[in-house]
């Protein structure tokens, strides 16, 4: 594939992803579901604003623990 496509957004993003999905595992959360919901949930936040919170959408936050604990 070499080296053409890689850019500094694709990287902050794939950093963003990895740090998203080990926050996620140190918390016990379920990882499928986690990303599911996520997937699912912010185009519809982003779509009502550019500048949304998502505190409560991190994989720390007491809600999330509470709706996707690992089994």
């Amino acid at each position: 594939m070499g080296r053409r496509g890689l850019t500094p957004q694709g990287a902050e993003a794939s950093a963003i992803i990895y740090s998203l999905v080990e926050t996620a595992k140190a918390n016990s959360l379920r990882l499928d579901d986690y990303l599911l919901h996520l997937l699912s949930i912010l185009p519809e936040r982003a779509e009502q604003s550019k500048d949304f919170e998502m505190d409560d959408l991190l994989p720390r936050s007491e809600k999330m623990k509470s709706w996707f604990p690992a089994v």
